[in-house]
Order: C-alpha cells, then sequence, then structure tokens
C-alpha cells in the first residue's frame, strides 16, 4: 500500500476499534487521546456515558467514509439491544425496552489516536419518513465503487458540486441548475424520497415547504473522497423567514448527508437526521 491508502488504514482502524470497545462496554479499549474533545449530539461528554454507550449490544448496519487527507471518518449506522440470541450477560440499562437509534460518528484522528469524537443520535421515529430504523439497510455498495480515474472529479469539483445542491435547497439558485445524474436517488433515515411522488428535483419544484435557510458557515465538509466520488456534508438547515405561505414557524434541523458524485453530477444521497435543531458547536 502506498502512503495515502495507509493513512486511510488507519482511519478505519480506528473507528472500528472504537466501536467495538463501544459493543464492549469498555471504554479504556478505545484509541482516543489524552487531549480528545468528545461531544453527543452537541453536548461535552466522557466516552462511555452517552446512551448508545450505555444501551448498545449490536450495531445492525454499518459504513464508514474515511478520508486521509483531512484524517477524518464518519460512521453511519443503526444501533440496537435487540438480538436474535438472548444469551448475552453484558449489562444495559434498557432491558425492558428495545432501543434502535440512527447514528453518525465522526472521528479525527492524528498520531492513530483519536482527537475528535463527535457522536449524533436519533432513536425517535421521524414524521414524515416511514421506514423504520430496524429495515435500514446498510452499507449502500455505491459508495463502495472506484471511479475511474480519467472520471474523477477534484475534491474542490465536489465540494462545490454540493455547496451548489444547499444552494438550491435555500431557494438561491434554481433547481435546473444542479447538475444531477438521471438515476440519482436520495435516502433519508432508510426512507427512499425520490421517485413515488416526484423525482429528485421534484422535492425542489413542487413542495413549497422544501426551502431551508443553509448559510455557508453552517455547512463542514469532513470527508472529501475523490477516488470513490464520495462526500459527506454536514449542515444545519434553519428556517428563519416569515412567510406564512412558505414557512409556518421558525425551525432548524441538522443533516449529515453522503453524496456519491458520478462523472460530476450526483448519484446517490444517503441523509440522516440527529435529534438536533440547533448549532452544536464544531
Amino acid at each position: 500500500m502506498n502512503e495515502r491508502a495507509k493513512k486511510r488504514q488507519a482511519l478505519l482502524l480506528a473507528m472500528d476499534t472504537y466501536l467495538e470497545a463501544l459493543i464492549d462496554k469498555k471504554p479504556e479499549n478505545a484509541p482516543v487521546s489524552p487531549k480528545l474533545k468528545m461531544t453527543n449530539n452537541g453536548e461535552t461528554v466522557k466516552i462511555g456515558d452517552t446512551q448508545i454507550w450505555k444501551n448498545t449490544l449490536l450495531i445492525k448496519e454499518r459504513q464508514t467514509f474515511a478520508d486521509p487527507d483531512t484524517g477524518e471518518a464518519v460512521f453511519f449506522g443503526t444501533f440496537t439491544n435487540m438480538l436474535s440470541d438472548n444469551s448475552v450477560t453484558r449489562y444495559i440499562p434498557q432491558q425492558l425496552y428495545a432501543f434502535w437509534a440512527t447514528v453518525i460518528i465522526r472521528i479525527k484522528v492524528e498520531n492513530s489516536l483519536i482527537i475528535e469524537l463527535e457522536e449524533l443520535v436519533n432513536d425517535r421515529q421521524l414524521r414524515g419518513f416511514p421506514a423504520l430504523k430496524k429495515d435500514i439497510v446498510l452499507p449502500d455498495p455505491n459508495f463502495g465503487w472506484y471511479v475511474p480515474e480519467g472520471e474523477r472529479s477534484t475534491k474542490e469539483e465536489m465540494i462545490a458540486l454540493i455547496d451548489n445542491y444547499w444552494d438550491c435547497a435555500s431557494g438561491l439558485k434554481p433547481i435546473e441548475k444542479l447538475p444531477a445524474h438521471p438515476d440519482v436517488q436520495r435516502f433519508e433515515e432508510g426512507y427512499r424520497t425520490t421517485n413515488h411522488l416526484h423525482s429528485f428535483r421534484g422535492d425542489f419544484k413542487h413542495n413549497t415547504t422544501f426551502r431551508w435557510d443553509v448559510l455557508q458557515e453552517n455547512r463542514r465538509y469532513p470527508v472529501v473522497d475523490p477516488e470513490h466520488g464520495t462526500i459527506v456534508s454536514y449542515c444545519m438547515m434553519e428556517n428563519n423567514v416569515a412567510d406564512p405561505q412558505t414557512r409556518e414557524f421558525k425551525r432548524g434541523a441538522l443533516v449529515v448527508e453522503a453524496f456519491r458524485i458520478e462523472c460530476g453530477l450526483i448519484y446517490r444521497l444517503l441523509a440522516m437526521f440527529p435529534f438536533l435543531d440547533d448549532k452544536i458547536g464544531w
């Protein structure tokens, strides 16, 4: 392996070791730095003290994205205490109640140790997204394909494309200006939101409530991976316009989206919504 591949491997190993420590309930096994900064849904926490550490017995579905240039990796998964084998003896607080959550974990690694750790958790059912967390299927193989070298977008081109996407979501640009693949599909919290009522562009064109103020300062890109054509964007979507015809009230929502880009076009979206309606301090 070349040096870039070794850096990617180190990120993947750090994420795997952290997840294994979480399942085993052994925070001392997590490869974290003494200067670790850790948050759970925006609140500063100590490793081992969060709801997913306490109640997870199984990570049912998994997908990880890594960027050796930023030293960051982002994990999408579903966490649960529901097992088919009841022989597990580890104590968990929620013994009587089923626990299911969609979880996003971001790590930043230096010298093989995690210096930043961001857990984003949603253990609730979202209105408008009828897919159940237990039915979510990952990994999506579309994100694992390598893009032929001659067809790869640069990191700058990938960020510009997704900035364009957020501009369209904000109503700053017409959706016709957004380069999209004819086969593009969007999955939000496991629910495919395309090709049953509208197309990918249809939500922008026909759904008048699908408008958010997505400020540039609220957009983050911890993973930009030209080799796989994948980019992960964290974004706080705000809703501050008081026009009752377009928005009922002021609100906000954090969304984390993984995009697959082919030939400079948006091809796939995997979105999850943590239980957050305000900025989180990163």
